[in-house]
């Protein structure tokens, strides 16, 4: 059913026919596709791909960011998304922000289009206007031309006169507006250029007054984003026009819907009002105090969708770069819901919700539904100790400072509760102002400032990786590396041509510019530069024009090697791919001298390959093997696969038992013998998940990706790296390790050909020893029995050893009743005792306080090298006002230690041995001053 809905007062100003945001999001991706002939590129992360630039993946252009810098090259010059992004750390998006105001998000979907090197300004404009104002029965939005005004940069005269030639539009609705508002760049380097924005009039009853977008917020609401890409910064400051200008633009999803829809608020959208309903019937609260409480809802719905979507993403609470951010997020959600009365975990609730409600349009969230879920609940359980350990952080703040009614809690310790502790400005201030304290708002915001500066310098592209690129692209003539790796069991060594060598900052090398010169000896270059010849000595990098090397990615190391040419020989130690289809050789030049054009040899011996792709294609098996055996929450968080070891690391929240190895270990050894085909095909990204591909965190995805297939066990992987041909090429598979390295995700080391045959001989070995040692006469299946029957002996042992230290104690004290003294009516014993255990020490004591029948006993003992004290006092000595307790407390610093108790025990250790008789001296004094003699 279609209505209308007519925000402003005055209905001769006509608004769109009602739209749900489904349709808008299809309806723009099929009007460019259809009527622009663009390619429709899948989403990425929100967790940009070999960019440690960006925090998170903030508009579309972020996954064509290597196409506008030209390191990358696509099959297609038109493309169009529906972008996940996050905005919330760094410059983006202040987080208090969300829920205050009505426009504020952490989480949207950018529509967007894209032109490489294609249409430019005219077209874009076009085409732009023909989807806003083209009736909805012929596939456009229907919005109203003169509810339209676009923005352009100060100085762009061509798009003010496009504007008008191309759409009618008058130009006193065309808004000049400065850098800031309408000049885009990625950072200090990079494609850059003016853009056009396009905003909604809610109220175009007020007439064209004189009011603009740039000097009415609340009247004009941007839509739409046009970007043009025509200048590059190479970083001096100065502005150089692209060969080949592009187009970027951003429709948000969120605004979009709020126009479309009748409303002012993206939170009372279809977006959103579904999760309000569902917060709702948690608190069980009316309308009425829903919108009462509506701040308290806006966060929890924002919240909560963007927590979901990170999680989804590999993103998991922590306490730095991403993780920090989203564990912010997500306590201000659950702060928030506290103050709605949701006490118990609740984001957990919502977020299966949202799935339900988005997990057809983005599938993965949907896949990862139980390890989205389980991190959300295991965050917000957290969140109740934290919360708790805060207030009492709180309270300590408050004694420490000895702050009384009227006094000032300081910004820092304001700050440090809401950065370090988790609580909220809001909550600490509601706590301070419950005290009667003032609070230092100031410093508090200087403070913030400070970490937002922080945040700031990682979130842009530095000078020096951009020179650093363009020299690579130079040294390679801009020309790719072709990978022969995949074919490498038909290679032996493959011919190749060098396309450039660069001499660099990690090493010491010796190169020149000029062909006819002698190679510097150890010339020591402070930046990548690329170089004509490099002799003997020489650390290099080589690009060739094609390689069965390897470049480490994905998890997989780079390749090791040599290059040999005529006369001439290099060890390759590391190959790497610094720039999008340019793969580099690092080594050591051992003879001769290597020029730019010469032929060589690329060579990786073939017990190194084989052991690498031995050891890949097991950890697939084995990331197959965990899901099938602890649950498909498990998902791979890193691994590294190098001849030797494989390592994988994977979400589990609990130590794998025995059992669970145990069975792990022999379900890939199972798919080993079973011998299976490891098949690979290139398919579109789209074809790939399809088929039930599993796409790793973090990784980044091009529009065509390969396809890893183990059709027999049902493995399926995107993966760029080398594998075997059939699972029983792989051998044995061993797991050497296993435990945490982290909140919520464990580590597996195994091995597999070669060095597992190796790792069973060495335990073999091992266990024959072990035999032989313990009397079994190097017979392993005995070695057990014996090693139970040795402990039960040593056990036997222990006992009469304890037993007879226990009479050389009692032994002892016999002597010690001649130390005895009395103070004020009260019996004092100490002294030395050769204890060797802290329960030998206490034996002594129970002894002596029994022999003396009342008083006080204060003992000391060296254990371990360590001094150690012991107090015991009978109860009617406690009466008198005497405590074990207080007594160690004061002596137990003689000895460089601590300790404490009951009144009637106590005792304490330390480091210096040499002062225990000192200490010991003290007691008898305590007891007097305590006694008042």
């Amino acid at each position: 059913m279609t209505q209308t809905i007519d925000p402003t007062p005055n209905a001769q100003y006509p608004s769109p026919q009602f739209m749900a945001a489904g349709e808008i999001r299809d309806r723009f991706i099929r009007f460019f596709v259809e009527k622009v002939g663009s390619i429709h590129v899948p989403s990425s992360s929100l967790v940009p791909s070999n960019d440690p630039t960006l925090l998170f993946t903030t508009a579309g252009m972020v996954q064509f960011k290597d196409v506008f810098l030209g390191n990358e090259t696509r099959p297609y010059k038109r493309a169009t998304t529906s972008q996940k992004c996050m905005r919330a750390g760094g410059k983006h998006n202040d987080l208090e922000n969300v829920g205050p105001s009505i426009r504020h998000q952490t989480f949207f979907e950018m529509l967007g289009n894209f032109s490489f090197g294609d249409y430019f300004k005219r077209e874009a404009i076009q085409y732009a206007w023909t989807l806003l104002t083209s009736p909805q029965e012929q596939g456009g939005f229907g919005l109203p031309a003169e509810r339209l005004w676009p923005t352009i940069y100060l100085d762009d005269d061509e798009s003010f006169h496009l504007w008008q030639e191309v759409t009618g539009i008058p130009p006193q609705r065309i808004t000049r507006l400065g850098a800031e508002d309408n000049f885009w760049a990625m950072g200090d380097t990079g494609p850059c250029g003016p853009n056009s924005e396009i905003y909604w009039d809610f109220y175009p009853e007020r007439g064209e007054d004189g009011s603009n977008p740039g000097t009415d917020e609340n009247r004009f609401f941007e839509i739409w984003n046009l970007v043009f890409m025509q200048f590059d910064q190479p970083g001096d400051g100065s502005m150089v026009p692209l060969e080949k200008p592009g187009v970027d633009t951003g429709m948000g999803l969120e605004r979009m819907a709020a126009v479309m829809q009748g409303v002012t608020s993206s939170y009372e959208t279809d977006l959103f009002t579904y999760i309000m309903e569902a917060i709702r019937s948690l608190t069980g609260h009316p309308i009425e105090q829903m919108n009462e409480q509506i701040v308290a809802y806006r966060v929890i719905a924002d919240h909560t969708r963007a927590s979901t979507f990170l999680i989804g993403d590999g993103v998991t609470p922590g306490n730095t770069w991403r993780d920090y951010v989203l564990r912010r997020v997500m306590r201000r959600a659950m702060l928030y819901g506290r103050r709605i009365g949701l006490n118990e975990p609740f984001m957990s609730k919502i977020a299966d919700i949202i799935i339900s409600n988005m997990g057809n349009v983005y599938p993965e969230i949907r896949q990862r539904r139980e390890y989205i879920l389980t991190h959300i609940l295991q965050e917000e359980e957290s969140f109740g100790r934290t919360l708790a350990a805060g207030m009492v952080r709180f309270d300590q703040v408050v004694s420490s400072l000895n702050l009384r009614p009227g006094d000032t809690l300081p910004g820092t310790e304001m700050f440090s509760l809401y950065d370090t502790h988790g609580l909220s400005r809001d909550l600490v201030t509601d706590l301070a102002v419950a005290r009667g304290f003032q609070v230092d708002d100031a410093v508090f915001d200087q403070e913030m400032d400070a970490q937002r500066r922080r945040s700031k310098e990682t979130t842009t592209l530095k000078a020096k990786d951009r020179q650093n690129l363009d020299i690579y692209q130079q040294a390679a003539g801009n020309q790719p590396t072709r990978f022969l790796g995949y074919d490498y069991d038909r290679l032996e060594g493959a011919h190749a041509r060098v396309l450039g060598l660069v001499i660099g900052a990690e090493g010491q090398g010796s190169g020149t510019r000029s062909e006819g010169a002698n190679p510097s000896p150890q010339l020591l270059v402070s930046s990548p530069s690329p170089v004509d010849l490099a002799g003997e000595g020489s650390h290099v990098e080589v690009i060739l024009d094609q390689t069965p090397f390897y470049a480490e990615s994905g998890g997989q190391v780079g390749d090791r090697g040599t290059l040999t040419w005529h006369g001439g020989r290099m060890e390759v130690t590391d190959t790497q791919r610094p720039v999008a289809g340019i793969i580099v050789h690092r080594g050591t030049i051992t003879e001769g001298t290597l020029r730019t054009g010469a032929d060589v040899v690329a060579h990786v011996p073939e017990g190194v390959r084989w052991s690498t792709m031995r050891n890949h294609t097991a950890t697939h098996l084995l990331h197959k093997a965990l899901r099938d055996t602890l649950g498909t929450h498990v998902h791979q968080k890193g691994s590294v696969v190098e001849p030797g070891r494989l390592r994988f690391d994977f979400s589990h929240n609990s130590a794998l038992i025995h059992d669970d190895l145990t069975t792990v270990e022999r379900i890939v050894n199972r798919q080993i013998r079973d011998d299976y085909p490891v098949q690979t095909d290139e398919m579109s990204y789209k074809d790939a998940v399809a088929m039930g591909a599993m796409a790793l965190f973090e990784e980044k995805y091009g529009d065509v990706v390969r396809l890893v297939r183990i059709p027999g066990y049902e493995s399926r992987e995107l993966c760029g790296g080398t594998h075997v041909g059939r699972t029983g090429q792989i051998g044995l598979f061993f797991i050497t390790y296993e435990g945490s390295i982290g909140s919520g995700v464990r580590r597996i080391e195994a091995v597999t050909g070669e060095a597992a045959v190796e790792y069973a001989q060495e335990r073999r070995d091992m266990l024959n020893n072990v035999a032989a040692r313990v009397g079994a006469g190097g017979n392993a299946t005995r070695a057990v029995e014996q090693v139970d029957a040795l402990q039960s002996q040593l056990r036997d042992a222990q006992k009469r050893i304890e037993a007879m230290e226990r009479q050389i104690a009692r032994g002892e004290t016999g002597g010690m009743t001649q130390q005895m003294q009395e103070v004020g009516g009260v019996t004092v014993l100490t002294g030395r005792t050769s204890a060797s255990s802290m329960d030998t020490l206490k034996e002594a004591g129970d002894h002596l306080r029994d022999k003396i029948g009342s008083g006080v006993v204060v003992l000391g003992a060296v254990i371990d090298g360590e001094p150690k004290l012991l107090a015991m006092i009978t109860q009617d000595a406690v009466n008198k006002g005497l405590s074990a307790g207080d007594i160690i407390q004061e002596i137990a610093p003689t000895i460089g230690g601590r300790g404490g108790g009951r009144p009637t025990m106590a005792q304490a250790g330390g480091k210096d041995p040499s002062a225990l008789d000192t200490a010991l001296a003290q007691v008898v004094p305590l007891v007097q001053t305590r006694l008042g003699e």
